[in-house]
């Protein structure tokens, strides 16, 4: 497998990169590790990793010189993991700076002959970044249903195979349009898919977590979410790790019951079973549920979309969850992760045990019909948390106010639009979790720049804080600023990320040019004192509080989607 994938990746890396070619054969110099004997390896090491893997590749940007010739080598001395995660701005180096991609092919096809995983990655990435520069791929057989994912079938393409096999079906999902034919065309799609389970292939949202092969797809379990004009769906996957035993996983950290859904609304009904539950059910129910290694990962599927802009905020919101971690700031956000497959298609790891404001409130409003006053957040507090005096409510409400907090400084730093209900949802703690990041920095739907405010903040949202009088409303301001003052200590981590993304790309978030950048550093208010910050945290809030531009655009999606 791991020999496979990496012949895929090396000779995709030679063929789009003709002006590189990868060096053949141990001697050539270019591609062989510096090396001393009078340095020991682990002062190279401290050498090599005293400067941030952020500031290297920025150098790197900024042209080769002799600081930066042996950035290939320096990138060994890292974690992997650490290299991994940035790996989307080393693929846009390599492609837009030729006089700097011969410094990566050493450590891209090293990698890629020790780590399939990494190979798969990389060749999307490269595909993916490389369209704007018309880059193709090498076409590839299509697989034949019912047919193994196997090395006699279907040689040097099984993982490939496997994906496309996944894309394929919501491609083939968009062309219908009743939910009751979907989800009949989906379960078709996926019993067809596993009549080629179970297979050494793997689920890459999760490859980096756990080395598992896949088992099957409950069929049964798969739906397809809300939206016009696209068919993303949720499905679950049964898979075997290598390892048994407890897993560190968010997915499991906590048990709720199930949260009021539709009866008309399918995805609901699916997507609000509590977590504990569904694995519970899913393995009682299945072939392999008795091996102790026997796992469940949650996966969306999502073609007809360019996730690229979203695997950035995904970037984003990491680097400023660790800087409020190091900082020992309790401010809450749960990046989910995103891999990129090609330029208009990817997979998204859900977010379990959660529901979006829309439907919490739309399930209050058909739960209680003879209710005459509308159902606020509040209300669902006190039925999912017990009383306001309550200790479960008090535990609800301050992981509440610190994941809004977090998330209102996220979306101001990173200019996030499309703020209605559907794209905010609300966890079994209490925890709010922001969605959808299709608009952010220089784009807003319809580029109208309609939602102008800071962030967005609604007397309802307040009101679970109790009231702009309440000492937990003053908790969210004093974390306001707070987070924002540690964002600035380390604010050329953030933007950083954004710089080097920024470098000739087409998307639509960098549509402003040099200004998106600039307007991103003046966000950070890098010369104000904290007495200066402080008056600013406050007017940021006073203008965001039931801002009239984002009032009229919670009522635009109400009257043209139905969002609440």
């Amino acid at each position: 497998m791991g020999n496979r994938m990496s012949s895929l990746a090396t000779s995709f890396l030679r063929n789009q990169c003709p002006q590189q070619r990868l060096a053949q054969g141990s001697g050539d110099e270019s591609c062989g590790l510096v090396q001393d004997s009078n340095i020991p390896s682990a002062c190279m090491d401290n050498y090599y990793t005293s400067f941030s893997l952020e500031g290297r590749m920025v150098m790197l940007i900024g042209g080769v010189n002799d600081g930066v010739k042996l950035f290939g080598e320096m990138l060994f001395a890292y974690p992997f993991q650490d290299v991994d995660f940035y790996l989307p701005q080393l693929v846009n180096i390599y492609l837009k700076r030729p006089e700097a991609s011969s410094l990566l092919d050493h450590y891209f096809v090293v990698r890629c002959l020790e780590c399939p995983e990494f190979a798969n990655e990389l060749r999307w990435l490269l595909a993916a970044y490389g369209c704007e520069k018309s880059f193709e791929l090498t076409p590839k057989k299509a697989l034949t249903i019912g047919q193994k994912f196997s090395t006699e079938k279907v040689p040097e393409q099984t993982q490939e195979e496997f994906i496309n096999s996944l894309l394929a079906i919501g491609r083939n999902l968009k062309n219908i349009h009743t939910k009751e034919e979907r989800t009949h065309k989906l379960k078709l799609g996926l019993e067809a898919l596993n009549r080629s389970l179970p297979a050494d292939v793997w689920v890459p949202l999760y490859a980096g977590e756990m080395k598992h092969s896949v088992l099957r797809i409950p069929e049964d379990c798969g739906c397809v979410l809300n939206s016009k004009n696209k068919a993303p769906y949720c499905i679950y996957v049964e898979v075997l790790r290598e390892q048994s035993g407890e897993i560190g996983d968010s997915r499991t950290s906590t048990e709720s019951k199930q949260m009021l859904h539709t009866p008309d609304d399918p995805s609901a009904s699916v997507m609000s079973e509590p977590w504990h539950e569904k694995v519970a059910r899913i393995r009682a129910e299945s072939p392999y549920g008795s091996d102790p290694r026997w796992y469940l990962l949650p996966v969306i599927v999502k073609t007809g979309d360019d996730l690229r802009q979203e695997l950035l905020a995904y970037q984003f919101l990491t680097v400023l969850q660790d800087i409020w971690k190091d900082e020992n700031l309790r401010l809450t956000l749960r990046p989910y992760k995103i891999v990129v497959c090609s330029e208009d298609s990817g997979m998204i790891e859900p977010i379990v045990n959660a529901c979006s404001l829309h439907q919490i409130k739309r399930n209050l409003i058909l739960h209680n019909p003879g209710r005459k006053t509308p159902p606020t957040l509040v209300t669902h507090f006190v039925y999912n948390f017990g009383h306001i005096d309550s200790e479960s409510f008090q535990d609800a409400q301050v992981n509440f106010v610190r994941s809004c907090a977090a998330y209102c400084l996220a979306c101001y730093l990173l200019q996030v639009k499309d703020r209605h209900n559907g794209n905010i949802l609300m966890d079994a703690e209490g925890h709010i979790i922001h969605i959808d990041f299709g608009f952010i920095l220089s784009t807003s739907p319809q580029n109208l720049g309609f939602e102008n405010s800071p962030f967005k903040l609604t007397s309802e949202l307040v009101e679970v804080m109790g009231g702009e009088q309440g000492d937990m409303f003053l908790y969210f301001k004093a974390l306001l600023l707070k987070g924002l003052i540690a964002a600035q200590k380390h604010y050329r981590r953030l933007v950083s990320l954004v710089e080097i993304q920024m470098m000739g790309s087409k998307l639509p978030c960098f549509q402003a040019g040099k200004s998106t950048l600039e307007q991103l550093e003046q966000r950070f208010l890098l010369n104000e004192s904290q007495d200066k910050l402080l008056k600013v945290v406050d007017s940021m809030v006073d203008t965001c509080l039931d801002s009239f531009r984002t009032r009229c655009y919670d009522t635009f999606q109400y009257l043209t989607n139905g969002i609440l």
